[in-house]
């Protein structure tokens, strides 16, 4: 497969399912986890909300960068819970998959053509690498989700005028689906937690880059509850390369 090369520790098993619908039950941790820290999360969060509202009406006839500060402040509280909710959500969509053919090269030519629209506002040129389209049993809105998470995250660590590519091919017996970025790269350390749910590498906290890490584990979910496998290679010279290997039809 020529120009998907890291399949860095990726070595799984080949299901071929029949053609046609099916449904994939697969197991409530994640979800029981996803919905206890939401619930922690929310009940201190929730008053601190209430009380940024009565603040901005003390503060109504003060500062307007005071004001500015104290929106700035509720709109990041509200995404955090919002993002919890959403985490929990598709934690509970995990139990039941609405699995169906699908051509995942026509998949990530749409999950492009989104992302350069809500994603990269320009600075960075997101493009498609389709040399083949193979034909997996996925759920559609679930495996969009998670490329909509790795392509935000490639975006977000690539320089003004850099390029993130989506490729997509076979491999062996398996659909591949590959997320390539030229910007910063991880150390082996942050590449070894990087799939772990809410941790943030130290230099994307030093450089002050927004999230919550989230994403990425979200995306481990998604992929590992169709049967597949996720994987990622970095360095500091070559920058970030995710890929996905799904079982195909």
């Amino acid at each position: 497969m020529d120009g998907l090369s890291s399949t860095r520790g990726i070595a799984g098993k080949a299901l071929r399912p029949e053609h046609g619908e099916r449904t994939i039950t697969v197991g409530q941790s994640g979800s029981d986890y996803a919905r206890a820290v939401s619930h922690e999360l929310r009940n201190p969060l929730t008053p601190i909300l209430g009380h940024l509202d009565l603040l901005r009406e003390e503060l109504a006839s003060g500062s307007p960068a005071s004001i500015a500060r104290v929106d700035v402040m509720e709109a990041q509280l509200e995404r955090v819970l919002s993002t919890l909710r959403e985490m929990a959500a598709v934690a509970d969509d995990l139990t039941k998959l609405d699995a169906r053919p699908l051509d995942l090269g026509a998949l990530v030519l749409r999950a492009v053509t989104e992302a350069r629209d809500h994603f990269s506002g320009g600075r960075v040129n997101i493009t498609a690498d389709i040399i083949a389209g193979p034909v997996a049993m996925v759920d559609k809105r679930l495996l969009e989700t998670a490329l909509r998470h790795l392509i935000e995250n490639a975006v977000t660590f690539s320089a003004e005028g850099g390029e993130v590519v989506v490729g997509c091919a076979w491999w062996n017996d398996r659909a591949a689906i590959t997320i390539t970025d030229h910007g910063t790269g991880m150390t082996d350390d942050e590449q070894d937690r990087a799939f772990d749910l809410f941790y943030r590498a130290p230099s994307a906290i030093s450089q002050g880059r927004a999230g919550f890490g989230i994403g990425l584990a979200r995306a481990r979910q998604i992929v590992e509850a169709h049967g597949g496998e996720i994987d990622l290679a970095s360095s500091a010279a070559f920058g970030t390369e995710v890929t996905l290997l799904l079982p195909a039809i």
